[in-house]
């Protein structure tokens, strides 16, 4: 029986080792990328990450691709599989990165980027907490921190908030105007203003922001923030994004969708008003996703993506005028054939992809960045494989580049 049992162990132990090496050691027979620099500041390219797959040999294999190689899927530890992924402290929040340096201590367990405001005389972090009371009950919650920047104090406040539907608020934007905080939540359905004193914490009013978005069979509302660009800077405005889709199928728990209408509005903090933004979010090329745009101050810049051209324009939340940035820079400028569905404004920056008319399957995609300002291109990147030249187109046409992100 010790014989049998033994070789039922070595058996096992063989099937383990034989899926280890096909899981891991066989890494050392994929091909390796990496962004290299063709023109404008390595740098710039340094941010980038590509996200694809590599679709040689048995099944395909999810890669990422950067300027200092390419890490496999099966190669990524837990933490970056299920939590670097986030990007949190990435380029297009670098105040978040200078906080966490300047305030260690203050930004420990503060996770909600939209919930931080900066100025000269405070640092403030607001955000919605659920909490089951002793009877079974869910309880609202406001919890405040605000740090004093001339004494360094840190004062905090906790306070119950009416909640009537139950359902989930979302903080998406925290900004101080005077003596008064305000807090930009979204639900399902609507948008309100949490109204604090910033002496005492307590709450002063709710604004609620009624918008007609009833959900019906097939029918469904998407709510959005455009908070500034840099989430802790001040500002007087936000702009709010309401979508209406049209459901095509419904599977466990989601929907897929198509666009109908789109409207925009900027809210005014100081004045409490809404002020409708025509005739920019639905044109000739559809309807901008939320992406599109940035907000910085007064100042709402969009990129709108022809798929052969882009261009670039500011609104003034203010005066209401428009002005032109960038008019149709095609991807032809920019190294490619057709520009890529993603297309990232960041920092006055834009960030893409420029492919050919094959689409992702031949790695031909050129990583660009563009001075969204004017139109400068300010980096070009290509991805590159090491290996013999013989098995260069190869490695080429088996790499699938679907993404690009910044770092």
């Amino acid at each position: 029986m010790k014989r049998y049992l033994l070789s039922i162990v070595l058996g096992v132990f063989a099937v383990v080792a034989i899926a280890f090496y096909y899981m891991f050691g066989s890494s050392n027979g994929l091909p390796e990328y990496k962004l290299a620099t063709i023109e404008g500041d390595p740098a710039l390219g340094e941010k980038i990450s590509l996200d694809g797959s590599y679709v040689g040999g048995i099944g395909s294999k999810s890669l990422t691709i950067t300027a200092k190689g390419t890490k496999y899927g099966f190669e990524k530890s837990f933490y970056e599989r299920n939590f670097n992924s986030s990007r949190y402290f990435t380029s297009r929040f670098e105040d978040m990165v200078a906080l966490k340096k300047e305030h260690r201590n203050f930004m420990r367990a503060k996770g909600n980027v939209n919930s931080f405001y900066k100025d000269a005389e405070w640092l403030i972090y607001a955000d919605i907490y659920v909490y089951r009371t002793e009877d079974s009950k869910n309880e609202w919650r406001l919890k405040l921190d605000l740090l004093e920047e001339s004494t360094g104090k840190i004062t905090h406040y906790e306070k119950v908030i009416e909640n009537e539907n139950g359902v989930w608020i979302s903080v998406e934007d925290v900004q101080r105007i005077d003596n008064e905080l305000h807090i930009l939540g979204r639900q399902n359905d609507n948008f309100l203003d949490l109204v604090v004193n910033i002496t005492d914490g307590e709450i002063v009013r709710t604004v609620k922001l009624e918008s007609e978005t009833k959900n019906g069979k097939d029918i469904e509302f998407k709510l959005y923030v455009l908070s500034n660009q840099i989430r802790s800077a001040p500002s007087e405005y936000a702009v709010l994004y309401t979508r209406k889709e049209k459901v095509l199928k419904r599977s466990n728990g989601g929907y897929t969708s198509e666009a109908l209408s789109a409207e925009l509005a900027a809210y005014s903090y100081r004045t409490g008003k809404l002020i409708p933004i025509p005739e920019i979010v639905e044109n000739q090329n559809g309807i901008l996703a939320p992406t599109n745009f940035i907000l910085n101050g007064e100042t709402l810049t969009y990129l709108v993506n022809k798929g052969v051209s882009l261009s670039v324009y500011e609104y003034d939340l203010v005066s209401g005028e428009t002005m032109t940035l960038i008019e149709d820079l095609s991807a032809e400028q920019l190294g490619g054939e057709l520009i890529g569905d993603i297309a990232m404004l960041a920092q006055n920056k834009i960030h893409l992809l420029a492919r050919n008319n094959n689409g992702f399957r031949d790695g031909e995609s050129m990583a660009v960045v563009v001075d969204a300002t004017n139109g400068n291109v300010l980096y070009k990147g290509k991805v590159i494989s090491e290996g013999p030249e013989a098995t260069a187109n190869e490695r080429k046409k088996n790499l699938w580049v679907r993404g690009l992100y910044v770092q």
